[in-house]
């Protein structure tokens, strides 16, 4: 009995050194993963095109306002 009771505390000492070390490479895994998905948000960014806008200046479309109004309106009789 006293030589199972010594081999359990044995191994459940064992057990705990292994989770330890699971930790500490889960905690690795992580690291890396957090890095691997910033370069892969990097790569992203460099290959999105580059939107096309007025350089925040206005410009006259008189053309539009009325065009949505009349696709607003024609939505409503439906």
């Amino acid at each position: 009995m006293e030589t199972l009771t010594a081999w359990t505390e044995k191994s459940i000492s064992t057990e705990k050194a292994i989770y330890e070390e699971l930790q500490e490479v889960a905690g690795k895994w992580r690291e890396q993963a957090a890095v691997t998905l910033l370069l892969q948000k990097a790569v992203e960014c460099l290959i999105t095109p580059q939107v096309q806008h007025t350089g925040n200046v206005w410009e006259k479309d008189s053309d539009i306002w009325p065009r949505l109004l009349a696709q607003r309106r024609g939505s409503e009789k439906r």
